[in-house]
């Protein structure tokens, strides 16, 4: 028998502080998922992509490199977090947003952080990062994919995804 667990907290604001940056981010609402899955997320989302005794963060690289300002690069990598934890509970495969996709692919250059800290120690399974291999019938893959990680998203964490990080694709 599953149990799954609801979360529900009687709070005056609906947004958690995050100490590492300073700044507020909403609150998730996780339904209809497993303690399980619950506390995965409770892992990841403590799981640091920076690491604080460097003079240059992961963060910092995202806003320099996409020329991003700050708080979008904290957005993105916080979505980033949600789209591993998809990957992680989904029994297919997801696809990523660009903005996404460019926040894996610098993470998957900290090679420590992402195999080990994150996929083994964190996650407890390997995620695999798998480009199109080009061509119409590959690229209509990658948008139902798409639009099935859109769904999956809105069903898990019960809410729209931003559209400005994962934006509806053009049919």
């Amino acid at each position: 028998m599953r149990y799954f667990l609801r979360v529900f907290k009687c709070v005056s604001t609906p947004f958690d502080f995050n100490t590492q940056f300073g700044y507020f981010c909403p609150k998730v609402l996780l339904v209809n998922i497993s303690i399980e899955h619950q506390l995965l997320w409770t892992r990841l989302n403590n799981f640091e992509l920076d690491d604080r005794s460097s003079r240059f963060s992961f963060t910092h690289k995202l806003v320099q490199e996409q020329k991003w300002k700050l708080s979008f690069a904290i957005r993105a990598s916080h979505e980033y977090k949600r789209f591993i934890f998809l990957c992680s509970i989904a029994d297919k495969s997801m696809c990523p947003s660009m903005c996404i996709d460019t926040v894996w692919h610098l993470h998957l250059l900290y090679t420590h952080s992402y195999w080990i800290d994150m996929c083994q120690n964190t996650l407890g399974k390997m995620i695999h990062h798998n480009p199109s291999k080009g061509g119409n019938e590959e690229e209509q893959k990658h948008q139902n994919m798409y639009i099935e990680t859109l769904n999956f998203y809105q069903h898990v964490f019960n809410q729209t995804p931003p559209p400005d990080i994962w934006p509806m694709p053009s049919m």
